[in-house]
């Protein structure tokens, strides 16, 4: 029997991915003297595919190292270093459009928490660590191939919400990453 769609329906599956993350500019109260915009980032996941066309994720994404600036602040022309990590954990909603029996492209668009930690340090405070979270939402565009009746390999683009705080780190997060999908047995 051939399959209209990489992972079969009524199936879960598992996903991994990892990639590259760049944060828009978010630094408002210093002016930027460098800056290190980009980090490796991974994403696991667990998804269920209803039928041929639509489906629904759950993902947490990190990044691995954590982005950077330096410069002084609009206020005081003090020096600053500012270092940030984003997370998130969204629930997304998906719509599966298969051009072949092995090739189809995706649409996601979901909502979920979105965690920063922002580190400041200056010369009068070594350390000041900001911890945020908001509520965020995702709008992702991939494409999936399939490679055996189990395994997918899939690549995508998501833009994630704001993260942070203005006195922190805030801006939007762009991840480019590709990965892998692993379907188990149908549940029905």
């Amino acid at each position: 029997i051939i399959q209209s769609q990489t992972v079969k329906k009524n199936a879960v599956y598992f996903n991994f991915s990892s990639g590259l993350s760049r944060s828009e500019d978010g630094l408002a109260f210093i002016f930027k003297g460098s800056a290190r915009q980009w980090s490796p980032m991974i994403n696991v996941g667990v998804g269920y595919r209803y039928n041929k066309n639509f489906g629904l994720e759950l993902n947490g994404s990190t990044m691995i190292t954590p982005i950077s600036a330096e410069g002084v602040f609009v206020s005081n022309s003090g020096k600053v270093e500012i270092e940030a990590k984003h997370s998130n954990v969204i629930l997304s909603p998906m719509v599966f459009l298969p051009f072949s029996n092995k090739s189809e492209i995706f649409l996601k668009v979901g909502c979920g928490i979105l965690f920063s930690k922002s580190t400041i340090a200056t010369s009068s405070n070594n350390d000041n660590e900001v911890f945020t979270d908001n509520i965020g939402y995702l709008i992702g565009l991939g494409y999936n191939k399939k490679v055996s009746e189990n395994l997918v390999l899939s690549a995508q683009y998501d833009f994630r919400d704001s993260y942070g705080k203005k006195e922190a780190w805030t801006g939007d997060l762009g991840l480019l990453h590709i990965g892998i999908r692993y379907s188990i047995n149908s549940l029905l």
